[in-house]
């Protein structure tokens, strides 16, 4: 037994020992995962960033390659867009008969260009036997009529559609017509011409002087000459024919000829296609619709309106009249020969080296229609004839049909490796029948082909998945990097695309991004140099005041004007805040703002502010006696918005009462002061605001000195510091509170820790409170506010800022490039009439950070 329990003991130690190092070898593993866990959920924020980036930007790659498939399957540069416009000038229940010259010229397109779409941009509805005929390749865009543009109305209804020609051209490129356009040439030309140029234009010649023709043109979509030639609508519209015929002409003619030769770009990328498009007008315009001309197929397509006509002509007039215009009308309309070959019986035998299609037509065909596609139907046979490349297709009709139109044509000719056939089927015969004696492939109108991606997708399979391993190997690395440098991820990430080093954040000058390169003193004289060379600033659709947010529709012609009442004790800030409303409300109610009397602070600007004396003799008078009956709209809380004041002084709008809506002057009283009034068009503010030359220099001298006396300065933080302006009386009621010590200092400790290395220059009306309130600060120089448009342009150079109460340290900061702006949240008194009604978010923009 002794023996036994020996031999016993010493296994089941030895047991016991396996157990203890089998629970050592466990605790250490779990020790470490703990500790790596540990590690995971100290930077687990940064890793949920890094990895969400990822998954993000591999979804964009995908869907990049995605798109980049269709665009290059589908949406082919060869692809064209044709866009008419017609306008009904007045509002009837009676649809619009589309007549035989308008079909003609619908026809001459879908059957020469094979346009994808016929966009038909109108605010009328249609009917007819001629629209019956085409509507089946149109594509309606129902319209409003845009009546007003700068504040002037549009006199004529061709300017209202020159208007939505240019901006289908911007929208979607293609080419745009007028109804007397009438396509002879090749889609081939026109393709070749927008391969190489952004625009093609004809000429049009009127007593000696030469003009772009705006009844016929191709563009590319949304290309700089058609934005600028747009902006010249909205911001220079010239209405008024008068006594001069070439004021009606202006903004459709005149201004892009003259910008056409002013810039030397566009005479690069704009063609004038002078014998291609062709305007027949005067006797050559008579001849060709009442005798022959020469050389008249030449061309791309040919121009000749209605005016040489005394009556509305018919089909059969026009057919049987003998001159150029009635055979290129013929050529147009004539349906030609048939091109598929009749099929004696609709049985066929399979083909042996390749597939055979049977495509059943479902729809009936009317009279007026019995030749020609519909959209559809061309759509559905090229995606067959395309991605599946049958050697014999049999398209199965009702008895009736006979396919010659322009859209089997370009189908056979684009197709010639494929035999096509047509099969009549008699009505009684049923679609059951029909498809139990066909053999293949069977598709119905109704039906598309799509080829599955092969190439393409295997690349954009291929881009993804690299994109995803490389980010997952990024991932690994930086958490890696991060524990091994004691630099967190979120700060390691972070300075991936907000930095380049330490401490350095991508500063602006004008709002673009300086090279990391430049120090300080560089940042000064680039935001310096890039202010007084603003150009002036060309406003997008979105900027401008979009006629469809308000009704068009009013019965004054007169321009419109807007003026902001300025205080005769109006300091810089005020002015600035009444200058900006008054500019921003005159472009979101389409008025022209203009200011009157002595202009206060306004010798400080480089750009003269818009008084009457700059306007038309006709504005002027109109200016003038709109005063004697002006409306005013007052605002007396600062920081707080109205919502409603746009819709009360736009003269579009049905929302305000007659008396005010129609006031040809409206004025603008009281505390503007939100930046909601005017931040739409930040663009106009920034060309108006450029301060003198001399001024910025002074600024810069001053900081440039302040710069001097410190070392290894990298960061410039400016700091406004008045307090005399809230301690006075006529202030400090209203309800405005000094700025404390508190939150200087707390503002001071986080710029410093987030910026190391900067100088701070504190602008103050009061130098000795800051010297006793900053003591112990580093790095900080303190300047005296003398002038204060000086002061203003210094705060501008900043860096960063950090702002009191004041109106002047905010333009600064609106004005200027500073990245952090910190703002007083308590600067109206509690319990005084402005901190009731005041509205943070109207007031400070939602960027700015406010600090206690």
């Amino acid at each position: 037994m002794p023996s036994e329990t020996m031999t016993v003991f010493p296994e089941s130690r030895n047991s016991r020992t396996g157990r203890g190092d089998h629970r050592k070898h466990q605790l250490l593993l779990r020790g470490r995962r703990h500790r790596l866990a540990c590690s995971l959920l100290k930077y687990r924020p940064s890793l949920v960033v890094v990895l969400a980036v990822g998954c993000i930007v591999c979804y964009l790659v995908r869907v990049r390659s995605a798109k980049q498939w269709v665009r290059e399957e589908s949406e082919r540069p060869e692809d064209i867009l044709v866009h008419y416009v017609w306008l009904e000038n007045r509002v009837s229940a009676v649809p619009y008969d589309l007549k035989v010259l308008q079909y003609a010229s619908i026809v001459s397109a879908v059957k020469r260009l094979h346009p994808v779409t016929i966009y038909l941009h109108t605010n009328a509805e249609f009917a007819g036997p001629y629209w019956n005929a085409v509507k089946n390749h149109i594509k309606v865009i129902p319209i409003k009529r845009i009546l007003w543009a700068n504040g002037r109305r549009l006199i004529t209804i061709e300017q209202e559609a020159d208007l939505f020609k240019l901006k289908a051209a911007k929208d979607y490129g293609g080419f745009l017509a007028d109804f007397d356009i009438y396509f002879v040439g090749q889609r081939s030309q026109l393709v070749q011409w927008l391969k190489r140029y952004d625009c093609i234009f004809g000429k049009t010649f009127w007593k000696g002087q030469t003009f772009i023709s705006s009844g016929g043109f191709a563009c590319r979509p949304n290309t700089d000459f058609v934005r600028e030639w747009l902006h010249e609508y909205e911001v220079n519209f010239r209405g008024y024919c008068g006594k001069n015929p070439i004021a009606a002409m202006y903004n459709a003619c005149v201004f892009p000829m003259r910008l056409y030769g002013a810039n030397a770009t566009y005479r690069k990328t704009i063609h004038f296609a002078d014998k291609g498009m062709y305007t027949y007008y005067g006797d050559e315009g008579a001849k060709f619709r009442h005798a022959h001309v020469n050389n008249w197929k030449r061309h791309f397509y040919v121009h000749n309106d209605d005016d040489y006509e005394t009556h509305e002509l018919s089909y059969s007039e026009l057919f049987n009249r003998d001159s150029s215009f009635a055979q290129m009308f013929r050529d147009i309309v004539n349906p030609g020969l048939p091109i598929l070959q009749l099929a004696s019986s609709c049985q066929f035998q399979p083909p042996v080296d390749g597939l055979s299609v049977q495509y059943i037509l479902q729809r009936q065909r009317t009279q007026f229609e019995p030749n020609d596609l519909t959209n559809a139907e061309y759509i559905s046979l090229r995606s067959i004839l395309k991605n599946l490349a049958p050697k014999r297709l049999v398209v199965h009709a009702p008895s009736t049909t006979e396919l010659t139109g322009p859209l089997i044509v370009h189908l056979s000719q684009s197709f010639a490796g494929t035999q096509l056939y047509l099969c009549r089927q008699s009505s009684e015969t049923s679609t059951a029948v029909q498809r139990d004696n066909m053999q293949g492939l069977i598709m119905t109108s109704d039906m598309y082909y799509i080829r599955k991606p092969t190439s393409s997708r295997k690349s954009a399979s291929s881009t993804y998945w690299l994109t995803a391993v490389g980010f997952t190997t990024a991932a690994v690395l930086l958490f890696i990097l991060s524990s091994s440098s004691s630099v967190t991820l979120i700060e390691f990430t972070g300075s991936l695309f907000t930095e380049t080093r330490r401490g350095a954040p991508a500063y602006r000058a004008c709002g673009k991004h300086l090279p990391v390169a430049y120090d300080v003193t560089q940042r000064i004289r680039a935001r310096v140099q890039c202010r007084l060379s603003l150009p002036r600033p060309v406003l997008s659709d979105w900027m401008l005041s979009l006629p469809g947010r308000a009704q068009e529709e009013t019965q004054y012609l007169d321009t419109f004007f807007v003026t902001g009442e300025i205080p005769s004790n109006a300091d810089l800030g005020d002015f600035l805040f009444i200058a900006a409303a008054t500019i921003g409300m005159a472009e979101a109610s389409a008025r022209k703002a203009v200011f009157t009397g002595t202009i206060l602070h306004s010798e400080n600007f480089m750009h003269e502010f818009y008084s009457p004396q700059l306007l038309s003799k006709q504005d002027s008078q109109s200016f003038r006696q709109g005063l004697l009956n002006r409306t005013v709209f007052i605002v007396s809380t600062p920081g707080v918005f109205d919502k409603s004041l746009r819709r009360r002084m736009d003269i579009r709008s049905p929302v305000a009462s007659t008396a005010k809506q129609h006031a040809k002057v409206s004025v603008l009283r009281g505390s503007f002061q939100s930046w909601k009034y005017f931040h739409k068009y930040k663009p106009l503010l920034d060309y108006q605001f450029v301060l003198k030359e001399d001024i910025y220099d002074q600024a810069a001298k001053k900081l440039f000195a302040g710069l001097e006396a410190k070392k290894d300065v990298d960061v410039l933080i400016g700091i406004s510091v008045f307090r005399k302006m809230a301690l006075e009386p006529g202030l400090a009621s209203p309800g405005y509170s000094a700025t404390n010590k508190r939150y200087f200092l707390r503002a001071i400790a986080r710029m410093s820790a987030m910026y190391p290395g900067a100088m701070l220059f504190a602008v103050s009306d009061d130098v000795s409170w800051c010297r006793t309130a900053f003591e112990g600060v580093a790095n900080i120089v303190f300047v005296e506010s003398m002038d204060p448009v000086v002061t203003l342009a210094m705060l501008m150079l900043a860096d960063h800022l950090i702002l009191s109460v004041g109106s002047l340290g905010w333009w600064g900061a609106y004005q200027g490039d500073a990245l952090d702006v910190v703002y007083y949240n308590h600067w109206a008194r509690p319990h005084s009439a402005i901190a009731r009604n005041y509205r943070e978010n109207d007031y400070f923009l939602p960027h700015w950070t406010g600090l206690d």
